[in-house]
C-alpha cells in the first residue's frame, strides 16, 4: 500500500510580465520566472506545462525561466508524477498575463 501522504505542490509566479522585443528575431517574447514549491520526494517528476506545452521535468529546486510568445493570459500547470508511477500525484495551476502595452 502506497501510505505516503499526496505531495503539495503550487507555482510562485509573477501576476504580469512584460514582453521584451527582440530585433533578432523581430517577435516580442516575454520570460516568466517560474517557482514550483514542492514537498515531495527528489525523485518525483514534476512536469511544467505552458499553455499546454509541456516542458522536460524540473530539477530541484524547481524554478525555471519559461519563454512566452504570446500576449494574453498564460497558463501554467504543475504535474507531479511519484517515481514509477503514470498516475498524478500533485496538480497546480496558475497563469500569468503578458501585457505588452509600452
Amino acid at each position: 500500500t502506497n501510505s505516503a501522504p499526496p505531495s503539495a505542490v503550487a507555482i510562485v509566479a509573477p501576476a504580469t510580465v512584460s514582453p521584451v522585443w527582440s530585433s533578432v528575431s523581430l517577435s516580442s517574447k516575454a520570460e516568466v520566472p517560474v517557482q514550483v514549491v514542492f514537498d515531495g520526494s527528489p525523485q518525483d517528476l514534476v512536469l511544467l506545462s505552458v499553455n499546454g506545452e509541456t516542458f522536460p521535468p524540473l530539477p530541484p529546486p524547481y524554478s525555471s525561466t519559461v519563454p512566452v510568445a504570446t500576449v494574453g493570459t498564460v497558463a501554467l500547470e504543475v504535474r507531479v508524477f511519484r517515481a514509477g508511477e503514470d498516475t498524478v500525484a500533485a496538480l497546480a495551476k496558475g497563469s500569468v498575463i503578458v501585457d505588452d502595452a509600452e
